[in-house]
């Protein structure tokens, strides 16, 4: 048994009401190993919580349990609403061990709304040592968690204070692909405005972080952007050399490193000839050297090779035609995929290839270069 059940056949009547204009709290929920408050509706309303100042709903649990729960088929399972001018607090829940809050949308509706002009919309505060959830939203179709803000503030703020965890994470493990070229949906995190100097999503450091990051992506495709992108900033990327993408002649695959020239529009193959003024790069990603850049990627489309046109790369060299020098420039040799020291100055015009910035005394191997054709 409830130690108090309300219960209401007016679709404009409350099953339990609780309202407190001294800046108190209007429902107070404690439970030990329970739940503290429980709204369950149809089509209404599960919790309902208003006030002015103070704490619309406070669900409290000391261990394992849910602080609130609120479950809705239709509707808003959980709403709290601050009308006041001062700062305060639409949802206040805390836990040390399982859910403070905890909103169920089986079907279109919210899981947890919450809004306010001034304070925090939705506070859930976990002490527990042990893995626990602070918020718990889940949703069929619909929006799991809403947080609005009307005036100054954040709608959902999420901070961590171990340097392990998380201030906000965001999953989606459908195993289904979301749509190619269509809007971006089916993503962890997703961040939209309609400001116009705004941004969908900003991460920002503490001043004289150097080696923290606002904003971090991890995957095969760690970040996708539908427009421009603006950086005030300096773009460091950890790569060495711009690449192209470029099919390959007769979808030959070439390993990193390979000296390749063009065979057509959009087509290069291996070079198998001396001072080739065709000559078009090298393959990118030998040694320990990755593209930086690579323009032109259409995807893992069988054939195309990253062909390194500006900076550093490791490319295979043969010293059998003359020792190679730091400096010396290079140039396709015949040994197929391989460059060598142009030492023929009226043949180099047109086919060098780069410059060696190691030597190799004779025999082949990978030699790293800085890619500069002309």
């Amino acid at each position: 048994m409830a130690s108090v059940h309300g219960s209401s056949n007016d679709p404009n009547m409350a099953g339990v009401d609780g309202v407190n204009t001294q800046g108190g709290a209007g429902i107070w929920g404690s439970s030990a190993a329970g739940r503290g408050v429980v709204g369950v509706s149809v089509s209404g309303v599960g919790v309902w919580g208003q006030l002015k100042n103070g704490r619309a709903i406070v669900g409290a649990v000391d261990e394992e349990g849910v602080g609130v729960w609120a479950e809705t088929r239709k509707g808003r399972a959980l709403v709290a609403a601050v009308n006041g001018t001062e700062e305060s607090t639409a949802v206040w829940a805390e836990t040390k061990n399982g859910r403070s809050v905890v909103g169920l949308a089986t079907n279109e509706g919210v899981g947890v709304w919450a809004a306010t002009r001034k304070g925090r919309a939705l506070v859930a505060v976990v002490d527990g040592d042990e893995e626990s959830t602070a918020v718990w939203a889940e949703t069929k179709r619909g929006q799991a968690v809403v947080g609005i803000v009307g005036g100054h503030g954040d709608a959902i703020a999420g901070t961590a204070n171990d340097s392990t965890s998380n201030g906000i994470f965001g999953r989606n493990n459908a195993t289904s692909r979301a749509p190619v070229g269509g809007p971006p949906v089916g993503n962890g995190v997703f961040g939209y405005t309609e400001v116009p100097n705004g941004s969908g999503v900003v991460g920002a450091v503490a001043a004289g972080n150097t080696e923290g990051a606002g904003v971090c992506g991890i995957g095969p495709v760690a970040g996708r952007f539908f427009g421009d992108v603006v950086v005030t900033g300096d773009v460091k990327l950890v790569g060495a050399d711009l690449a192209e993408h470029f099919a390959t002649a007769d979808s030959v695959s070439v390993e990193p490193g390979t000296v390749m020239v063009i065979d057509g529009v959009d087509r290069v193959r291996v070079s198998e000839s001396a001072y080739d003024r065709r000559v078009a790069g090298v393959v990118s990603g030998a040694g320990d050297y990755r593209p930086g850049v690579v323009l032109d990627h259409q995807g893992e489309a069988a054939g195309r090779q990253a062909l390194a046109l500006v900076g550093k790369v490791y490319c295979k060299a043969d010293a059998s035609f003359g020792a190679i020098e730091a400096g010396d420039l290079l140039t396709t040799s015949p040994t197929p995929g391989h460059a060598m020291k142009a030492d023929d100055a009226a043949r180099s015009f047109g086919a060098v290839l780069g410059k060696a910035m190691a030597p190799l005394a004779d025999g082949t191997g990978l030699l790293p270069i800085l890619v500069t054709l002309h």
